[in-house]
């Protein structure tokens, strides 16, 4: 079964998944979809953090993707 994960563009790891459960566990989708939907509703609070002076600088769409998790 496929699942996917949203990863994030750091500088000194460049794409890793950073969302976790609070156990550390990375939190993973079971459709393209769900990921999709959740990626673009975190973007939507995070530009809206920023457009209320919460955080210093607005999101960039391009530091994060849906990429399917590879297992080994």
């Amino acid at each position: 079964m496929k699942q996917y994960e949203i990863k994030t563009f750091t500088l000194c790891d460049g794409w890793v998944n950073t969302w976790m459960y609070d156990d550390e566990t990375p939190v993973l989708f079971d459709t393209y979809s769900q990921a999709e939907f959740e990626l673009k509703l975190h973007l939507q609070e995070l530009t809206e953090a920023w457009e209320n002076g919460d955080i210093e600088d607005a999101p960039d769409p391009d530091d994060f993707l849906i990429d399917e998790v590879v297992k080994h």
